[in-house]
């Protein structure tokens, strides 16, 4: 009788496996999306990254400039990956848009506003992207930012 069971398990498991072949990949809902523009995205987040690095580092904080400097390294491999250029550093403050020439001042809560700036980015921009590689990458880095951001608020709060 056990030989039965285990010649049904197997039949029923060979079926299973027979089919799975025949359908489409359960995978394929996480292919990259129509219209979405991976590379676009990618400079983007790249960019404010980069801007984010430089007015760190000309606010004198050095272990933040060193983490967004390391997001950007990150998106530019995936950038790389696609056969893209990676856009250049900002080499002027000038350069920078509003919210990274804010925080470049050194203010506690111009960097909050960059932070938050930053997440808000990956979250418009992780719609943008169909690789799954690359959205746990922006997810990270977005994740990243929030712990940024918590650290920020709470040294900001207890200065006042």
């Amino acid at each position: 009788m056990a030989a039965r069971s285990d010649r049904r398990a197997f039949i029923a498991a060979a079926g299973a496996g027979a089919l799975a072949l025949a359908l489409p990949q359960t995978a394929a809902p996480l292919d990259r999306k129509k219209g979405a523009d991976e590379p676009g995205a990618l400079s983007a987040l790249i960019i404010a990254e980069l801007h984010a690095a430089y007015a760190y580092e000309r606010a004198g904080r050095p272990h933040l400039a060193r983490h967004e400097d390391e997001h950007a390294k990150a998106l530019a491999s995936l950038l790389d990956a696609l056969g893209r250029p990676i856009p250049a550093a900002p080499s002027s403050p000038v350069q920078l848009g509003p919210a990274a020439a804010a925080a470049a001042g050194g203010g506690r809560r111009a960097a909050v506003e960059l932070e938050q700036a930053l997440i808000d980015g990956c979250r418009r921009r992780i719609a943008d992207v169909g690789d799954p590689n690359m959205v746990r990458t922006v997810a990270t880095i977005m994740a990243g930012h929030a712990q940024h951001l918590v650290v920020l608020r709470e040294v900001a709060d207890n200065e006042e």
